[in-house]
């Protein structure tokens, strides 16, 4: 696709002209390019899904709001919340908020009748993302002004 490359870049950029114009015909044409033939390959590789869905469910167990940040069916949605939901509730307030589930974590946090749930995957920080929750909630507070569950029917 010759009209689609993007305007040379500073000859500071990649030294000469002869190999910036290599690179032009081979359709790459930035600095991250010219490093590594695989360069793409290792983008790819070290992108991290950290935060793979967001939930929020009463008490009776119904999902209130849910958001995936990673493509999964519907059929397996609602089986997965489901599981998750059911991990959460039989927990007593004692217990830890960080549970090990299949392939990642759920984070989760009780604000009276409402639970956030978040799931992440193992190399994400727990601590971070229960602070995200809480900050999360504080925001919808101040904006919606007292935020509560029948607000959202």
């Amino acid at each position: 696709m010759p009209g689609n490359r993007s305007p040379r870049p500073p000859a500071s950029s990649f030294g000469t002209g002869k190999r910036w114009r290599a690179h032009a015909r081979e359709g790459r044409n930035t600095l991250l390019d010219s490093c590594t033939p695989h360069s793409d390959l290792l983008l790819r590789s070290t992108k991290a899904e950290m935060i793979k869905f967001f939930l929020m469910v009463n008490k009776q167990g119904q999902t209130r709001l849910s958001r995936y940040y990673e493509h999964v069916e519907i059929k397996k949605r609602t089986m997965l919340e489901a599981e998750v939901i059911k991990n959460c509730l039989s927990r007593s307030k004692d217990q830890c908020s960080f549970i090990e589930y299949k392939d990642f974590k759920l984070v989760y946090r009780q604000y009276a009748a409402l639970f956030v749930v978040v799931g992440i995957d193992h190399t994400e920080n727990e601590m971070a993302v229960y602070e995200l929750i809480h900050n999360f909630v504080e925001v919808l507070d101040k904006y919606f002004s007292r935020v509560v569950e029948s607000a959202a029917l």
